[in-house]
Order: structure tokens, then sequence, then C-alpha cells
């Protein structure tokens, strides 16, 4: 299905030539296209990934789409994602930003004193089980974020690693972990000594 989207009070569809150039301009403008697979068109955003621009849904939207849709995407609540949203995956609506909860250190630290760790647990004490994200689950958020869980006529032979690279640093930093971004600005690059 060809997707149709109404930008500022232009129709258009995802296959015509200058496509492209009409998403950079509303991506420069900061306009909302429509996507008319339902009336009133669903709004959505343009994203900037590498060189080229991209239409992606709100977030918490998926089910505002349409079923035959490409943006659509089934209630939270019937995917596993469902009971992170809101305790490990906090979504802010209005910026789309995503605060996360990780269930491990995102920094290497020495090991712990094995006094303090025999100490912590006691029958008495009552466990907070709040949920948090695993590593996997992280990877597996990154990835459906990133739009590299489905397969769209964009991709056609530029599925190479830095696309990939550039879809998951693009979805990193609409996240945040301890308020800081998980983005590529939040990545120190290694230095790697020389040799000799």
């Amino acid at each position: 299905m060809v997707r149709r989207f109404q930008i500022a009070e232009q129709i258009v569809e995802e296959q015509i030539a200058d496509f492209p150039d009409r998403l950079a301009t509303a991506y420069e403008k900061k306009l909302r296209p429509l996507c008319l697979c339902r009336v009133p068109g669903v709004p959505m955003y343009v994203a900037r990934i590498g060189d080229q621009h991209v239409v992606k849904r709100m977030p918490l939207s998926g089910a505002t789409h349409g079923p035959q849709c490409e943006s659509f995407d089934p209630p939270y609540e019937l995917t596993g994602l469902g009971p992170l949203i809101g305790s490990a995956i906090q979504i802010d609506i209005a910026t789309g930003a995503a605060a996360l909860k990780l269930d491990f250190s995102m920094t290497k630290r020495g090991s712990r004193s094995t006094a303090a760790i025999v100490g912590a647990e006691s029958p008495d004490m009552v466990k907070n089980e709040t949920r948090k994200l695993s590593l996997r689950a992280l990877l597996h958020y990154l990835w459906h974020e990133g739009g590299l869980t489905e397969w769209t006529s964009l991709w056609n032979g530029k599925r190479h690693w830095w696309h990939v690279r550039s879809h998951l640093v693009e979805a990193a930093r609409t996240m945040t972990v301890r308020g800081r971004t998980t983005g590529r600005s939040a990545v120190r690059p290694r230095t790697v000594p020389r040799r000799r």
C-alpha cells in the first residue's frame, strides 16, 4: 500500500520523485505530516537519520493508525512491551522521549565487598518489584524504536551496518537513563593505543 500524507496543505504520496525534498522542507520548518490512513489524519513527525529524512509515528500512536498502514503498531498491551510501558519505559507523549530504568549498570565498576552483600538480604525486608529492562530487552526496544524490525521500500539495497547503526543511534537519542541521554553524545570514543 502506498502511504499518503498531508504536509501543510498538500497531499503527497511517498512514491513521488520529490518526496525526499518535501520531507527535508517539512523537517526544516518543523511541520507535522498527517498520515491519511484514517480520517482525520494521524499526526506524525519527520526525523533525520544520517543523510535521509523519514516520517515516523508519534510515540504511543501506533494503534491509532489503520491496520493496513505501515505505521500501525498493535497496542502495547498485546505485545511484550505492555508490562514495561509506564514502569521501566516512561514515554513523554509531548516530546517522544523515553526515560528507561535498567537492571544493569551502564558503567563498569569495581567489585563490591561481600560483607555489604551478606547483610543486605533479610527475610524481614520488603522487596520493591519495580520492573526494569534487561540488556536484551533494551536491545529489542532500540531495534523496535529504530524501525529495524519491519521492512520498508527505503531499505532496498541499504541494509548495511552503518544504516543499522544510524537508526539505532537516532532511536537512542530519544531515550534517557537516569536523566542522561543514551545517544551518540553520551558515548565517549574509546582510545586505542598505538602499535609500535
